[in-house]
């Protein structure tokens, strides 16, 4: 009954309370395009301050809308070593810190770029490999209140944990956990590494020693974490986004997408990218 509530009342537009949490649809932003402002297989996400951040990746940029979806600005090069500017490949996943560094994935290139808030490259770290500071196909990423950063190398199956001027610090192997195609990382308030692989979400000590499985499930992209913990895991392939409790108790789900990918969560709101929809859907979450 649960379900069904939810589902109707987010078509309706209505808030719906399960079990202590009210998820309220606010706003829905985007349209196919090429040009400035319009979006095509938007796939990571991310908010800092009153600015969300959106990877455009078939129009292979950022760009950048401000809390109430207006446009602000995109970014979509990158300085070579030879001088040149050339054009982002396939940037699909993003995160922020806390300064302001930006850390974006190209995952054709398995590389990572390290802009400032306006989109001037500082560093890259990467390239193919599967030695040091070596990536195969990486996806999802994060940075922790001190400014380390974890990536998910995920064709290598493991995690890399690095400083923000590229010094790896440590590295979570397959042999750890079983850990397979790891695809999306966050941390938590214990400051423990939740990592979401083809096996489902898994909790790492912020050492990374393997701790549980939180929740088994195969076919998600992305999770995000809210204020009280509660855990929002995209499933494009069923076109939705499951929610959690912190102990991984299913509560409900969100079903109006055609292929949602990546979340973020800044309190209170909810952001959803669909990159068939080619939106941004966003969720008041209470």
């Amino acid at each position: 009954m649960d379900k069904i509530l939810l589902i109707f009342g987010l078509l309706l537009g209505i808030s719906v309370q399960i079990m202590s949490l009210t998820i309220t649809p606010k706003a829905e932003m985007g349209s196919f395009g090429f040009k400035s402002g319009f979006l095509n297989n938007p796939i990571g996400i991310s908010v800092f301050r009153s600015s969300l951040f959106v990877v455009n990746s078939h129009n292979q940029r950022v760009s950048v809308f401000n809390n109430k979806f207006k446009y602000r600005y995109n970014f979509d090069q990158i300085n070579e070593s030879d001088g040149l500017f050339n054009d982002l490949s396939f940037p699909t996943h993003i995160a922020i810190g806390e300064r302001g560094l930006i850390y974006l994935v190209d995952s054709d290139e398995s590389v990572v770029h390290q802009f400032d808030i306006l989109g001037r490259v500082q560093r890259t770290f990467g390239g193919f490999g599967s030695k040091g500071l070596k990536f195969n196909s990486p996806s999802g990423i994060d940075v922790d209140d001190f400014g380390f950063v974890y990536i998910c190398d995920t064709d290598n199956n493991r995690i890399l944990k690095i400083t923000e001027t590229g010094d790896l610090v440590f590295k979570i192997l397959e042999n750890e956990g079983n850990l397979k195609k790891p695809v999306d990382i966050q941390m938590n308030l214990q400051l423990d590494i939740l990592v979401l692989d083809r096996f489902g979400l898994k909790v790492f000590t912020e050492l990374g020693k393997f701790k549980t499985l939180k929740i088994a499930i195969n076919g998600a992209s992305s999770f995000t974490m809210d204020n009280k913990e509660n855990i929002y895991l995209t499933l494009p392939d069923e076109n939705l986004v499951r929610v959690y409790n912190k102990n991984g108790d299913y509560l409900t789900q969100i079903t109006e997408f055609e292929h949602p990918i990546d979340s973020t969560f800044q309190d209170p709101f909810l952001y959803v990218t669909d990159s068939k929809k080619n939106k941004v859907f966003k969720f008041e979450i209470n």
